[in-house]
């Protein structure tokens, strides 16, 4: 295969993430049940001798953890996306330029900035997945507290 080829393949198969966008939601589901599972083992919810209060209880905080903790990672990679952490990213850069031994051009704001605009970041999955989970425990949460009242 010649360099040309390979190179246009490359390109090619580079794509695959953007040809399957669920791929991330699924992903992220996934992960964030199983943490689910285990804060709801954590609490007790799956033991022989709890009730059923104790179990609604120990799903709702396990729904709601995960949820917010899913939705604040992705609202940070948002606001790190615009830009928020920029000047906090060049200022640690241009402190450990100091001390490197092989002491490249250094790199004015600008660039940094604009080289930071150039990587796009997704967050839009963490925030559908824990929005998701938030929802259904808002839902089992009502459920707790209409069986309480």
């Amino acid at each position: 295969m010649e360099p040309q080829e390979r190179q246009e393949e490359d390109v090619q198969n580079s794509g695959t993430a953007n040809t399957r966008p669920w791929l991330k939601y699924a992903v992220t589901a996934g992960a964030g049940t199983i943490a689910v599972l285990l804060v709801v083992w954590y609490r007790g919810g799956f033991a022989s001798g709890a009730s059923g209060m104790d179990r609604l209880m120990a799903w709702c905080d396990g729904l709601f953890i995960v949820g917010m903790l899913l939705a604040c990672f992705g609202g940070l990679m948002f606001v790190s996306k615009e830009g928020a952490f920029d000047g906090i990213s060049y200022a640690v850069r241009s402190f450990t330029w100091l001390f490197t031994v092989k002491k490249d051009k250094k790199e004015s704001y600008a660039d940094f900035k604009a080289r930071r605009r150039e990587k796009k970041r997704s967050f839009l999955h963490l925030v559908a997945v824990g929005g998701l989970f938030l929802a259904v425990a808002g839902v089992l949460n009502y459920i707790f507290i209409s069986k309480i009242g």
